[in-house]
């Protein structure tokens, strides 16, 4: 798989993974599912990569789909998708996508996700809404995720009123993985991540010794509710 654009802190943007880039094929899914899916009760199609850049995602859901599986999709929507491909996306049984959108402007949004175009996804976040309107669908289920830095966090009130209007059914606030040693990164970055944290607790995440090792910690998460 591969990534639509660089995110500091994002394995797959440093390309530091040491899996090779490529896309799944459906006859290897089909045969999976020969062998496992009376098994499977849940699919995420998504890891190390960005699952729409597979155009026959869809084709994927829905051979999970018929086997009633439940599937879910997380993205960041950061593509020129037609109507066609939003349609494609919204029928093919999928149970929930989840759209990682980090802010509520270009300015804020383009500070981590690099390359990233806040009104492309934005736009691309309302015409997934309209089409699932459109066909008379109750899923997908439409989850806007917005991961939480120091230099977004006063747009919580703004992200939360663009989400009841154009209609988000789940908005989530979630504490960024803020560990600028964790990947290489140049020194600049690691400089600049060091600046990240929020001022909100609720958006912390703190590391906690366990047995001699240091593993780290959600001090909360906060949902908004449903709209």
């Amino acid at each position: 798989m591969f990534a639509s654009f660089d995110a500091p802190l994002c394995p797959t943007g440093l390309e530091v993974q040491d899996c090779e880039q490529g896309h799944a094929r459906l006859p290897m899914f089909e045969k999976l599912l020969g062998e496992l899916g009376d098994h499977l009760f849940f699919v995420d199609f998504f890891n190390w990569g960005e699952p729409l850049l597979n155009t026959h995602i869809e084709d994927f859901v829905r051979l999970a789909a018929s086997r009633k599986i439940i599937t879910r999709i997380s993205t960041n929507l950061s593509l020129p998708l037609t109507d066609e491909q939003i349609e494609r996306i919204v029928a093919s049984g999928l149970n929930e996508i989840v759209v990682s959108l980090d802010g509520a402007s270009n300015a804020t949004y383009g500070l981590y996700r690099r390359r990233g175009n806040f009104d492309l996804v934005f736009g691309n976040l309302r015409r997934l809404i309209e089409a699932k309107r459109r066909l008379g669908l109750k899923r997908p289920l439409v989850t806007w995720q917005f991961l939480v830095f120091g230099f977004n966090e006063h747009e919580i009130p703004r992200a939360e009123a663009m989400a009841v209007d154009i209609g988000v059914e789940k908005l989530i606030f979630l504490p960024a993985f803020l560990d600028e040693g964790r990947y290489p990164m140049p020194e600049s970055d690691k400089s600049l991540v060091a600046t990240w944290k929020p001022k909100n607790p609720l958006y912390q995440i703190i590391r906690v010794p366990i047995n001699g090792l240091t593993n780290f910690s959600t001090l909360k998460t906060l949902g908004a509710a449903q709209s």
